[in-house]
């Protein structure tokens, strides 16, 4: 997640517009895993995914940009 604080930064110092900004951050990017993950079976724990579930999972991982690691989504990469 891009534009966090760093470990050293002291968060008690933050304003609260400040803290909203870093939660609101970690709670899109928490519900963009989450999207990924949990139509594939992946929540339920200890139940190993089908072999379908994982190749799903792995193309919807596949199909979307990560422009904070600077890495294009393959149907991007597959259309320039």
């Amino acid at each position: 997640i891009t534009d966090l604080p760093s470990e050293s930064d002291d968060a008690k110092t933050f304003s609260l517009e400040e803290r909203d900004l870093v939660v609101g951050k970690v709670y899109r990017r928490l519900m963009e895993i989450e999207s990924r993950l949990l139509p594939c079976g992946l929540h339920t724990i200890g139940v190993p995914p089908s072999a379908e579930e994982a190749i799903a999972t792995l193309v919807n991982i596949a199909g979307i940009d990560r422009p904070e690691d600077n890495i294009k989504a393959l149907p991007r990469i597959i259309a320039d």
